[in-house]
């Protein structure tokens, strides 16, 4: 930031001298819920500490880095699941909204068809992977014919086993459940 000029060399310095905040050991402690995170994006994360070890800034070798980024506890945010939007991502609909924040309702998708066009794929695809994360209602904005060639394709994928019948099952009775409330 100073070669930026968005600080003053003091405000540099002082800066460098602060402890970085730290955060627990997750060998230690995997219970925490700062750990969980990192799980479903391991690999994206080991790929931010690698970046972050080659920083000339950090130090003028690797040892040097690692102790600056470990040492301190460094925090790096990163996307939950970087691949996938909300409506298709177990990470986010299972994990995240089911398991950790207990999240019990019905959950639906923003329109598939326009990240599908955006993607260059095929609207039936995000449809399926929607599904198979566990998401119960999927919204679809395109033409009748889209809309009947996802459902076509939605059926194929329950009956070859992609979808299991137990997902389905239980976003039907989700839905059925958030019927009877109305």
């Amino acid at each position: 930031m100073k070669k930026q000029k968005k600080i003053t060399a003091a405000e540099a310095t002082w800066a460098g001298a602060q402890p970085l905040p730290t955060r627990p050991d997750c060998a230690v402690a995997p219970n925490d819920p700062k750990c969980s995170l990192l799980e479903p994006h391991s690999l994206y994360s080991e790929e931010v500490k690698n970046r972050l070890l080659e920083l000339k800034e950090l130090g003028p070798d690797e040892k040097t880095a690692a102790q600056r980024v470990f040492a301190g506890g460094l925090r790096v945010y990163t996307a939950y699941d970087p691949g996938n939007a909300a409506g298709w991502s177990r990470a986010i609909g299972a994990t995240l909204l089911r398991r950790q924040l207990g999240f019990r309702g019905v959950t639906i998708t923003d329109s598939l068809d326009a990240p599908a066009r955006v993607r260059g794929i095929e609207t039936s695809v995000l449809a399926i992977h929607a599904a198979r994360a566990g998401t119960d209602l999927l919204l679809l904005t395109g033409t009748e014919a889209s809309s009947r060639a996802v459902h076509k394709a939605l059926v194929a994928a329950a009956s070859d086993g992609r979808i299991r019948r137990s997902r389905l099952d239980t976003s039907y009775d989700r839905i059925l459940a958030l019927k009877r409330s109305f």
